[in-house]
């Protein structure tokens, strides 16, 4: 049945070649965006994802009640890891992060290089996945003048991992400076990493920079802790809300902590709470492809059954012979998913060829390759495209009756006219929302890049 439902839809297809086609372009343009958008969504949805303990790490948030308002950053005293793992028993671990330090000057002998990272106690390590391939990740930073390399820092420094271990390299930043030994030797940072340190210095080293300013009305350091398993996080943060007003008294600051993994996704806040943050872009981006494909589905739509008079006596001739209406939609669904998957054949050579130019946009380093996830995405693409397709079209030419089938005079009804137009108009409407968005982005950018900024750009250069 299915190999004869199949001839049957390629006889359709050869013998209405311009609708088929236009058919097959619009899915094949649908199917390519919705592809490349999920792999855009997928990357950023795995942001901060890739630590083995993850559900369980929290960055601590405080909020500053100001005149103009409450100011919420992730930025605590440097006191506040080790206050938080000593007195409170929810708090399995606690590590302090100094900010990211991009420019810090690494050098040995006569050679030097510029790196970026952090300041960070040996709890960081307890917390975080951090790959080390060389070194032990329980000693890295044991001694105060510890000092973890990425590969390509020990590389561009070294001229090879192993060739960095033990070594001792002179660090400078700002006005300060200071001696450590490489102790270990790290895996760079992935794509699925906010931030890609290239070293880790210890903690101690930053609060004596800091100085007098470690105290704890100044928030120069992160801090994040690793929670208890079945911790109740809104009792937690009920308890910590005057955590830090209980050690200095004058403090206007409250504080409360977010999960790690919903930072980068979430990281807009209104009045103390998160109120947004790129998460929206993944919402649009998601709903833009959604309508792209939506598109080309209400095309096939209407193309078949506008030619639904055309295939009248075809259904009118089966059923008299025998043939029921389930026979007939799947017939129908036939033609539309061997459609889908043709289109689905050419949008994986599409993607395969702008793959390059879509990273280029999107600043990301994306790769589509048959992996069980990728399958699986691609089956419910076709899935759900050949049956959002296919469903009306089969249901709507199934139900002729034979009689009026092989008439030549046969109209539809006012319904199906009113169900066909309605299809029209969503159509349009979508296409016209999404022609009307690009250019209200193109004005945008324009404006931008043209924008008089009230100086002279030229000759103005910025040193770190």
């Amino acid at each position: 049945m299915f190999r004869h439902n199949f001839l049957l839809a390629f006889r359709n297809f050869k013998k209405f070649r311009s609708i088929f086609l236009i058919n097959l372009l619009g899915l094949t343009l649908g199917i390519t965006t919705v592809i490349l958008i999920s792999l855009w969504v997928k990357d950023e949805l795995g942001i901060n994802r890739q630590h083995a303990l993850g559900d369980r790490i929290f960055s601590v948030i405080t909020n500053h009640d100001n005149a103009g308002g409450i100011v919420s950053i992730n930025i605590t005293p440097a006191e506040m890891a080790e206050a938080m793992a000593t007195e409170l028993p929810q708090v399995e671990k606690a590590t302090a992060v100094s900010p990211y330090i991009d420019g810090m000057s690494l050098s040995f002998g006569e050679d030097a290089t510029a790196a970026a990272g952090y300041y960070v106690d040996q709890e960081y390590f307890d917390i975080f996945s951090v790959d080390f391939i060389l070194g032990n990740p329980n000693e890295v930073l044991k001694l105060k003048e510890g000092l973890a390399l990425s590969e390509t820092a020990a590389t561009r420094l070294f001229g090879s991992p192993e060739r960095a271990m033990g070594k001792s390299v002179k660090w400078e930043i700002f006005t300060f400076e200071g001696d450590a030994v490489v102790s270990a030797v790290f895996k760079d940072f992935g794509s699925r990493s906010i931030t890609h340190p290239e070293y880790f210095l210890n903690f101690e080293k930053f609060k004596e920079m800091l100085g007098e300013g470690a105290y704890w009305g100044n928030f120069n350091a992160g801090t994040f802790v690793l929670l208890h398993e079945g911790t109740d996080v809104a009792a937690f943060n009920a308890q910590l809300l005057n955590f830090i007003k209980i050690k200095q008294a004058s403090s206007n600051v409250t504080a409360w902590v977010q999960p790690f993994e919903d930072i980068y996704l979430h990281n807009i806040y209104e009045n103390g709470k998160v109120s947004g943050g790129r998460i929206t872009y993944i919402w649009i981006f998601s709903a833009i492809a959604l309508f792209i494909l939506a598109i080309a589905c209400i095309n096939f739509m209407n193309l078949t059954t506008a030619r639904s008079m055309t295939r009248a006596k075809e259904i009118g001739v089966k059923k008299t012979m025998g043939a029921d209406q389930a026979g007939l939609i799947k017939q129908f669904l036939t033609e539309s998913f061997s459609l889908t998957i043709l289109a689905l054949l050419f949008s994986l050579i599409l993607v395969g060829l702008f793959q390059s130019e879509f990273n280029s946009i999107t600043q990301k380093e994306l790769h589509f390759g048959f992996s069980i996830e990728n399958i699986l995405l691609l089956a419910t693409i076709t899935g759900i495209t050949g049956l959002l397709a296919g469903i009306y079209p089969s249901l709507y030419l199934s139900r002729f009756r034979p009689i009026q089938a092989m008439r030549s005079n046969m109209k539809g009804s006012f319904g199906e006219m009113l169900t066909r137009k309605g299809l029209v108009v969503i159509q349009f409407s979508i296409s016209l929302s999404l022609i009307i968005a690009v250019f209200v982005i193109g004005s945008q950018m324009e404006f931008i890049k043209n924008k008089n900024l009230g100086f002279n750009l030229s000759n103005v250069i910025q040193v770190k």
